[in-house]
């Protein structure tokens, strides 16, 4: 990948198993009366009717996603933060069962799960990861990509907290995330220009290449050795079993994705960075199983 100047990026690039929204829109999809009633109620700012709909479907049907979302939307904007976290991971649990839904709510259950987790206390948020299990939750190939990304990045984030290297790792080897990553070198002092531009030719020297430090699905980039930035040529290798896989690089800057000498995948631009994209900031490439190696061209 091809990276502009920063004084510091992480890059994650994890292999899914193939299978963004801001704030909650009613689903479209085919829902129980009282579900999609509830919706309608919520939609026209009649709240309480549409707890008391939410809660009556869940007491007929429990694992009903669309009124588990709708509940759990109630707690989050009623400020139950813990009521609201434990709504949204039944939500994605129950989605396994509707996928027709998963597309439109998973995504916003599961970013909203990350942006609850530092609203609890230490114990609570040790509680949570334990009963709830982001990093299996993630496994699910019901689920969208965006959902799945965003649940390794809260399993990673809440390891890292308490300095768990063990989980980081455990992190990384279930969700298939790069460990082995190599910066070849800059390709050019322009950072924006210079992504397009031909491999340095440190790239046909291995022996040159820096390693990069892995910590769970995320890679550290040092500084060039001038310090000076500009764009950089990283290279990444990773193994799957046979299958077909998405490729997901969540970077905030821009850069460039090729997967095996494959023509090269835009991620971000100078005007609209990675970073302003709402969800993961991230870009997705094929892969089928086996051996392979992502070149990354990024600013930096």
């Amino acid at each position: 990948m091809r990276m502009r100047r920063a004084t510091r990026a992480a890059v994650a690039l994890a292999a899914l198993a193939a299978g963004c929204a801001t704030a909650p829109a009613r689903p479209s999809q085919p829902a129980s009366d009282e579900a999609a009633s509830g919706w309608q109620a919520l939609a026209d700012g009649r709240r309480s009717d549409a707890e008391a709909l939410f809660d009556r479907r869940l007491r007929a049907v429990p694992g009903d996603a669309v009124a588990l979302f709708g509940r759990a939307s109630i707690d989050f904007e009623a400020g139950r933060s813990a009521a609201a976290m434990d709504g949204y991971a039944a939500t994605l649990s129950a989605l396994e069962h509707d996928p027709g839904a998963a597309a439109q709510i998973a995504p916003v259950a599961a970013v909203r799960l990350y942006t609850l987790f530092d609203e609890m206390g230490p114990n609570a948020r040790a509680q949570f990861v334990a009963r709830t299990a982001p990093v299996e939750l993630a496994r699910n190939p019901a689920l969208p990509w965006l959902a799945r990304v965003e649940l390794l990045r809260l399993a990673s984030h809440a390891a890292r907290e308490v300095g768990d290297a063990n989980a980081l790792a455990q992190i990384a080897r279930t969700a298939g995330c790069v460990t082995t990553a190599a910066d070849v070198g800059v390709i050019g002092p322009l950072a924006s220009t210079d992504l397009d531009a031909p491999a340095p030719p440190s790239a046909r020297a291995p022996r040159n290449w820096r390693q990069v430090s892995a910590s769970g699905c995320r890679l550290d980039l040092p500084s060039t050795p001038d310090g000076r930035g500009g764009a950089r040529l990283i290279r990444m290798s990773f193994d799957v079993p046979a299958g077909r896989y998405d490729v997901v690089v969540d970077y905030a800057g821009e850069g460039r994705l090729s997967i095996d000498g494959g023509a090269p995948t835009p991620h971000g631009s100078a005007t609209r960075p990675a970073a302003v994209v709402p969800g993961p900031r991230a870009t997705v490439g094929a892969l089928d199983g086996g051996p392979g190696h992502g070149h990354v061209h990024a600013r930096r």
